[in-house]
């Protein structure tokens, strides 16, 4: 694995060239054989957010949605 875009989850996740960028890639089969698959897929997910976010220089904190509540006024 490469750290063109930052560390990504599982140690199965892998960056892959694609023309002038590179795109974050979990494989099924990659994740199917993890001892959890869905907290490997969404560690994936965030690492894969972390990475990009932080190659564009976002503000992570800023856009973060406290609880997860991506409405403020719709709260359940």
């Amino acid at each position: 694995m490469s750290v063109v875009g930052g560390i990504l989850s599982p140690a199965s996740a892998q960056w892959v060239a694609r023309g002038d960028s590179h795109l974050a890639v979990l494989r099924y089969d990659a994740a199917r054989a993890e001892a959890d698959p869905r907290t490997a897929v969404l560690a994936f997910y965030e690492s894969a957010y972390q990475a990009g976010a932080g190659r564009a220089e976002w503000d992570i904190a800023a856009l973060a949605c406290p609880g997860g509540i991506t409405d403020p006024v719709r709260r359940i």
